[in-house]
């Protein structure tokens, strides 16, 4: 048991195990996720949803969109428990609320990996662009 405890974390290094369970969590060398969305995509979401909505200051529109969306707080509420930082973490999550969308400019994520590389997600593509590899 004790071997399996410390073999498990040395895998996330290698992408086989998720940096959140091997101790990543204490350093904040964690996967981040922003994700923006239009003003008509915030009113077809869920009331409830709308109140983790807020305007972005001087966005940039090649990637960003007006207004983002603050997750963590969405799935603490949500869930109970505090959001997995990982990318396929980020990605299922992403699912769930582009399926408000109307098109693929109502909403988009950018995530950062814990090993730099920058994705994009948008509604409608099922594999992200990779921005910065």
């Amino acid at each position: 048991m004790v071997g399996l405890c410390g073999l498990l974390p040395v895998l996330s290094f290698f992408g086989w195990w998720d940096s959140y369970f091997s101790f990543a969590l204490y350093s904040a060398n964690v996967s981040r996720a922003d994700l923006y969305v239009t003003q008509s995509f915030r009113d077809r979401l869920p009331l409830r949803w709308q109140t983790y909505i807020h305007p972005v200051e001087n966005y940039n529109p090649a990637f960003q969109l007006p207004y983002a969306f603050e997750h963590p707080r969405w799935a603490a509420a949500e869930m109970r428990v505090p959001q997995l930082p990982e990318p396929r973490g980020f990605a299922i999550m992403f699912r769930r609320i582009a399926a408000y969308a109307t098109n693929e400019n109502d909403c988009r994520m950018i995530v950062e990996t814990r090993g730099g590389k920058i994705l994009l997600y948008r509604p409608g593509h099922s594999n992200p662009l990779i921005i910065r590899p």
